[in-house]
């Protein structure tokens, strides 16, 4: 059996509002975008060249069905070894696999573990972010890429010292995905839409040498932003009296263990399909 880890984060794709007229014919209102921003992203994955420090990045679409995608993506490295005597020099190219459900009511993606290929899915994410905006921008979309993680952690972070918190931020991207816009608030969404913001910051700071109240899970109000932000909705920072330390729920990414017959690289169609079915039914009961 072959193991493969797998971090779980969730995309959204926001219009911008004032947008850029285009010369292709391209939706340029607002409605018409939001319509069709997964069809631009598909449009761009599939035709773009993603970039790393020391130029392209080889990469293969290894299955495309139903709005999944599944690809290959590899950072060359080169290596040095001894043939016949003498030091001979080769290239080796890991690769990590990114699973992607570009369905409107989904948008998540799973990225595998390989710090031969990248240090962390981190990285991964950066290239993926940064290569697929700029071809994006041209459709006035934004993409952005959030960590899921288990809100259990997060309670577990903060229940053990609730008397000691001092500070919660909430760093929320603007939602678009109806099955996780409904834990913020309807006033919230508003005042997010009317100013177009794409990343609202929600902080709460207690007075000095004093601690937050009722930060629990029974509080209705924050137990929504901790539900949104768990299901990819943005980063949480807390911070506890006589710590220095900021506690980033961006550090909690949510881990799946997937194991297949073969190497994923050398699988039929079959063994390809019953890969993809497993990894997103994984993803989805996130």
């Amino acid at each position: 059996m072959y193991p493969y880890k797998f971090e779980y984060y969730r995309f959204q794709l926001v219009p911008k509002k004032v947008v850029q007229l285009s010369i292709d014919n391209v939706a340029y209102t607002y409605d018409e975008i939001k319509a069709k921003k997964n069809e631009y992203f598909s449009d761009v994955l599939t035709k773009t060249t993603f970039k790393g420090k020391k130029g392209n990045l080889p990469y293969r679409i290894i299955y495309e069905k139903n709005n999944i995608f599944v690809l290959f993506l590899s950072n060359p490295k080169p290596y040095s070894y001894i043939h016949n005597f003498q030091k001979q020099q080769g290239t080796t190219e890991p690769f990590s696999i990114i699973v992607i459900d570009n369905n409107p009511e989904n948008q998540l993606m799973a990225i595998s573990r390989n710090t031969e290929a990248f240090t962390d899915t981190k990285t991964v994410v950066k290239i993926l972010s940064q290569t697929i905006n700029k071809h994006l921008d041209h459709y006035n979309v934004v993409l952005h890429i959030e960590p899921i993680f288990q809100k259990e952690e997060f309670w577990k972070i903060v229940g053990g010292k609730k008397e000691e918190i001092s500070m919660i931020r909430f760093e929320l991207i603007k939602p678009n995905i109806t099955n996780i816009s409904g834990c913020l608030k309807d006033e919230l969404k508003r005042v997010i839409d009317a100013t177009n913001s794409h990343k609202t910051i929600v902080e709460f700071n207690a007075p000095t040498k004093a601690a937050l109240e009722d930060i629990t899970p029974n509080n209705n109000d924050i137990n929504g932003l901790v539900d949104y932000s768990a299901n990819g909705g943005g980063n949480i920072g807390v911070k506890f009296k006589h710590d220095r330390k900021k506690y980033q729920t961006a550090e909690s990414i949510k881990v799946e263990l997937e194991t297949t017959e073969v190497e994923i690289q050398n699988a039929d169609a079959a063994q390809l399909e019953s890969f993809v079915n497993s990894i997103c039914s994984k993803l989805k009961r996130r």
